[in-house]
């Protein structure tokens, strides 16, 4: 299983839209720097809210929350909705997981492409709730939310 690129719309702390490659990066390092309060140097930059989010996308959990059932106000910032798309492959194909969260609104779908990412269609076979959704895509991920905790 590879995670190709995460487009995060809005995350937490994160209102301006970027995408975050993770095809073929080998060892990362992110480093940060904290604007708001300097003297706190790299701590409070949100480095771990980058894999938080990837997290969230995939998953619907948060590694600092653990299991705990994550309400908007864990995802969300300032009325900004959580919006977080994931790009994986494994060796069932090329997917595409995409995760909203407004209030007390929910949303994620799952895409699935045959032409290397350039067509993405519903993946059909996978359950429409949101609640349960998280096993379908383990399966596509060939691991579970306790794999990247």
């Amino acid at each position: 299983m590879k995670f190709l690129q995460s487009r995060i719309n809005s995350f937490a702390r994160f209102t301006e839209p970027f995408v975050l490659p993770l095809a073929q990066q080998g060892l990362v390092l992110v480093e940060g720097k904290n604007l708001d309060s300097p003297a706190f140097d790299s701590n409070g930059a949100s480095k771990s809210l980058l894999f938080e989010a990837v997290t969230w996308s995939v998953t619907n959990k948060m590694i600092r929350y653990g299991d705990a059932r994550l309400g908007a106000e864990e995802v969300t910032y300032n009325g900004n909705e959580a919006d977080v798309t994931t790009d994986f492959e494994s060796a069932r194909g090329m997917f595409r997981v995409q995760r909203r969260r407004r209030g007390n609104s929910h949303r994620v779908s799952v895409l699935a492409s045959e032409d290397r990412g350039a067509t993405w269609l519903p993946l059909h076979g996978v359950t429409p709730d949101v609640g349960a959704i998280g096993e379908d895509i383990a399966r596509l991920l060939g691991f579970d939310y306790t794999t990247l905790r």
